[in-house]
C-alpha cells in the first residue's frame, strides 16, 4: 500500500474496518474535525526519530516512552513499562524541575511519582509503546493517535536509549502479539492509529512519511 493511497483511503473511508473520525490531507496529519485537540502523538524510541523530535513543533498532547523527555522536553506524559527503567527515571528526575510531566507505569507498579495504568488482562499492554497507546485511548480520551519513532518495519532493535537499559531486550521489537494488540485497540475502541514511518508493516494501519510532517 502506497503512502498516498493510505492517505486517500483515510480521507474517504475506503477499505477501513474501523470508523475513521475525520478527513486527512496529504500534507497534514491533523484531522480537520472538532476532535483536533484529541489527536495525540506518541513517541517511540527508534534512533531515526531524534532529529524530528528536536525540530517538530509541539501540537496537542504528546506522550513519550521511557527517557524520551530528555530528547523532547515538550512532551506532556512520560510512559514507562519496565520497573527498572521506572526507577532510573525516578532517580534522574527527583532533583530537577520536571514537575510538569505526568509519569505513568503499568498496572500494579505505581510509586509516589508514577501513576499506574489499569487494564483487564485481555488488553494488557506488552511494553512502553503499547502501554502509551492504551493510556492515550482509555485515560486521555484520544480520538486519533499518531505514532512516531517506531522502528518495527526496520531490521533493527536499536533504541535511542540502549546505553541506559539494564534489562535484555527481546530479539525483535515487533511481534505478532503487539500488532494484534494494537489492531484490537483500534477496532474495539474506534480510535484510528497512524504510523509516521517509511516502512508499511501492517496494512490494517495507515502510514505517512515522516518527511511530510
Amino acid at each position: 500500500m502506497s503512502l498516498f493511497k493510505c492517505i486517500y483511503d483515510l480521507a474517504f473511508n475506503v477499505n477501513r474496518k474501523s470508523k475513521y473520525l475525520g478527513p486527512l490531507l496529504p500534507n497534514r496529519l491533523t484531522p480537520i474535525t472538532p476532535h483536533w485537540p484529541f489527536v495525540m502523538r506518541i513517541w517511540f524510541n527508534h534512533p531515526d526519530v531524534k532529529n524530528l523530535a528536536i525540530t517538530l513543533p509541539k501540537q496537542g498532547v504528546e506522550l513519550g516512552c521511557n527517557w524520551f523527555y530528555t530528547i523532547r522536553p515538550q512532551i506532556d506524559h512520560v510512559v514507562c513499562y519496565d520497573p527498572n527503567t521506572r526507577d532510573q527515571i525516578t532517580a534522574d528526575t527527583k532533583d530537577t524541575k520536571n514537575t510538569f510531566f505526568t509519569f505513568w507505569t503499568k498496572n500494579g507498579h505505581r510509586t509516589p511519582q508514577f501513576q499506574e495504568v489499569c487494564y483487564p488482562a485481555r488488553v494488557r499492554p506488552e511494553d512502553s509503546g503499547t502501554l502509551a497507546v492504551y493510556l492515550a485511548i482509555k485515560y486521555l480520551k484520544a480520538k486519533e493517535i499518531l505514532i512516531l519513532g517506531c522502528g518495527w518495519g526496520k531490521d533493527s532493535t536499536a533504541s535511542l536509549f540502549d546505553n541506559r537499559y539494564t534489562h535484555r531486550k527481546s530479539a525483535s521489537k515487533v511481534s505478532n502479539p503487539k500488532l494484534k494488540l494494537l489492531r484490537l485497540y483500534q477496532d474495539e475502541y474506534k480510535v484510528p492509529i497512524t504510523f509516521a514511518c517509511e516502512e508499511v508493516f501492517d496494512k490494517n494501519f495507515c502510514f505517512v512519511d515522516p518527511a511530510s510532517l
